[in-house]
């Protein structure tokens, strides 16, 4: 009787070691989800401000082809293929 009391009080013993390393996971695991969270909404922000970063960037390298070259037929055609763009925009939010 005394040894299986001692297979049970074992037993007990691995079921509460068992139950504690359970309960330290579920609370590993949403201290991962909500950085998962945050580093998703990081790389998002990182994202757009690439995105415009990268726009502002055309816009200055337009600007400077204009101010420094003399040709004209190539600001030209430069800002026609600004005006499509900007008529392609506008026909997207008008359907």
């Amino acid at each position: 009787m005394e040894e299986e009391n001692t297979l049970i009080s074992g037993i007990e013993y691995k079921l509460r070691t068992l139950l504690k390393k359970l309960e330290k996971l579920k609370e590993d695991k949403l201290e991962l989800e909500e950085q998962k969270i945050r580093l998703k909404e990081i790389a998002e922000n990182q994202k757009n401000r690439i995105d415009i970063l990268e726009e502002k960037l055309k816009t200055l390298k337009l600007a400077k082809s204009l101010e420094e070259g003399p040709d004209k037929e190539q600001a030209k055609k430069k800002i026609n293929e600004l005006v499509r763009e900007i008529d392609k925009c506008i026909g997207h939010l008008n359907a």
